[in-house]
Parts: C-alpha cells; structure tokens; sequence
C-alpha cells in the first residue's frame, strides 16, 4: 500500500503541472523539477542530469523560459543568465512564477 500512495502523490504533482498548461511533458516536468533542485546548472548539465539529447535538452530548457520560439511563447517558468565566470555560458533560475508552480506541486507529494 504504501508504494501506491507514493504513485497516487507523485500522480496528484504530475496533474497539478499539468493543469497548468495540458500539453506539459513528463520532460519538460523532469527538467523543471531538475533546476528547482539545484539552480544555477548550465544547459548541457541539465541535459546530463535529465537524460536528455543535446538538441532535446536545449528545446525543453527553451520552452520553460518567456519564449520558445517560433512565435510561441514559453511557460516562462526560469529565466536564464550569463554566467559570472564564463559569460559565455549560460546558466538557469526559476523567476517566481516557476517558484511558485513548483511550490503548488511539491503540496502534492
């Protein structure tokens, strides 16, 4: 039973992001949670840590930001810097609009 209330918790965060924008993906979620975790990653870290493709990584890290591309805005959920020390990498942060969405789904777990 207590493996099932584990799934149902984590499927009750998974509903909440997704209640946000329906087309939301377990990726872009994975990579969500991931900067929430440790702030500060460069891209190609995120990349390694979520698992993703150098091209994947790159779209889903895009598409959490203001603008996604194409004429489609983001969910605009991080923000993305310059590095202090090398300027040019860049690095990602949650604005307080992802800082909130992730605090709304954490109340599930």
């Amino acid at each position: 039973m207590a493996g099932g209330l584990k799934l149902l918790k984590f499927l009750n965060a998974v509903q909440a992001m997704r209640s946000i924008d329906p087309d939301m993906t377990l990726s872009q979620l994975a990579t969500l949670l991931t900067i929430a975790k440790d702030e500060g990653l460069s891209v190609s870290e995120i990349q390694h840590r979520v698992g993703l493709t150098r091209t994947t990584g790159s779209r889903i890290v895009r598409s959490l930001t203001n603008w996604e591309g194409d004429g489609k805005p983001g969910f605009d959920f991080i923000e993305m810097r310059a590095d202090p020390m090398d300027y040019r990498r860049r690095i990602a942060y949650l604005n307080e609009k992802g800082r909130k969405v992730v605090k709304d789904a954490i109340k599930h777990l």
